[in-house]
């Protein structure tokens, strides 16, 4: 029985030890879950039939105090799909994180707008639109999960977010468009494209961004001035390019494994080799690169 009980604790010890980085990060304070206690979820959320012939609604508003950070991507057997304008506009008790279902194709205008105690949002799988103001004037407002289909990004949907100061976001490369203000006095660091091919973007787009970088690949197209992209903001980055020897392979996964094991990694280490956005780097990243080395991507 002694002896049992011993392999028990190494093999605890053991697996403790060996978890990957991020998954002390997952409950870290600053990048921390909320759970389903720490809100209440709606239970009188105002529903509307979409005109697509099919079992899918929009959520207009509620008839309830909020008190949530859950978004339900089903209510009493009807699919919902669409956020409308204004659903959610100047709501004090939506706090900390919303996730959105993967059923959420559509934001509608300022739907989130002055939510203020708003600090992390997570899209769903399949959000395509963001619409105007969606999240303009939440001030508290400091994380974007994005997923990969969103292609749509409107007007002003961050402007004055002042939670992004210091922060950095990725842009992922389904997004085809972005529009004015979105980014307006957000005092964001930092803003990584993925997409080879520039989305299109307004003039004013950055407006008062006035510590922004942005790093797109170093193969790109249509990052130039002439499409409105503030060529003095924009830094040429081959992703994945560990050692700065302008291609990407197994050295450079070696690297960031080293840095990693030694705790050397350096902010503008991470920008170029934090692979899957996660706000750490790891194995994983790793991984990413030796697949990107493999599939000649």
């Amino acid at each position: 029985m002694g002896k049992i009980k011993k392999i028990l604790v190494f093999l605890t010890i053991f697996s403790i030890v060996f978890l990957p980085l991020n998954v002390y990060i997952a409950v870290d304070e600053e990048y921390e879950e909320y759970d389903d206690e720490r809100a209440g979820v709606i239970e009188n959320y105002i529903i509307e039939k979409n005109n697509d012939g099919n079992n899918t609604y929009t959520i207009t508003g509620y008839d309830s105090p909020v008190y949530t950070n859950i978004i339900p991507g089903e209510i009493d057997g009807k699919i919902i799909t669409r956020i409308a304008d204004g659903a959610f506009k100047d709501l004090k008790q939506i706090a900390g994180q919303v996730k959105l279902p993967d059923s959420i194709v559509y934001i509608g205008e300022e739907a989130f707008s002055g939510c203020t105690s708003l600090v992390r949002v997570r899209f769903g799988e399949n959000l395509e639109e963001i619409g105007n103001s969606c999240f303009s004037n939440c001030t508290n407002l400091n994380s974007i999960t994005y997923n990969d289909k969103l292609k749509y990004i409107g007007d002003n949907v961050f402007e004055n977010c002042r939670g992004f100061n210091g922060a950095y976001m990725q842009i992922p490369e389904s997004v085809e468009s972005i529009g004015n203000n979105v980014f307006a006095s957000t005092s964001i660091d930092l803003i990584i494209f993925n997409s080879k091919n520039a989305p299109e973007i307004k003039e004013n787009t950055f407006y008062r961004c006035r510590n922004l970088k942005i790093r797109t690949p170093n193969i790109s197209e249509g990052y130039t001035d002439e499409n409105n992209w503030p060529m003095d903001k924009v830094i040429s980055t081959l992703f994945g390019d560990a050692n700065n020897d302008g291609a990407v392979n197994s050295i450079d996964a070696s690297l960031v494994i080293d840095r990693y094991k030694n705790n050397t990694i350096v902010e503008d280490d991470r920008y170029v080799i934090d692979m899957n956005y996660d706000r750490t780097v790891n194995s994983v990243d790793a991984s990413i690169i030796i697949d990107m080395y493999k599939n000649n991507t």
